[in-house]
């Protein structure tokens, strides 16, 4: 799949997202930079850590990050 020498059936992708812990949507999203956010070892390393926290933890931490950004 990965090389290009194949493609994926949704199941799959289905299967793939369940274990990557993604939305099966996020396939088909263009790319934004995020790519390069996570190639960023700090980066890395402070979602690793974070990634187990439930949705609602995630969803608060966004809004406390806007809360800041917009305080300049």
């Amino acid at each position: 799949i990965e090389s290009g020498q194949m493609t994926p059936s949704l199941g799959t992708l289905e299967k793939i997202g369940d274990a990557l812990g993604i939305k099966m949507n996020r396939f088909f999203l263009k790319a934004n930079g995020v790519e390069e956010l996570f190639s960023d070892p700090f980066v890395k390393a402070l979602y690793d850590g974070l990634r187990p926290l439930p949705l609602s933890r995630w969803e608060e931490m966004h809004r406390r990050i806007k809360a800041a950004a917009s305080d300049k």
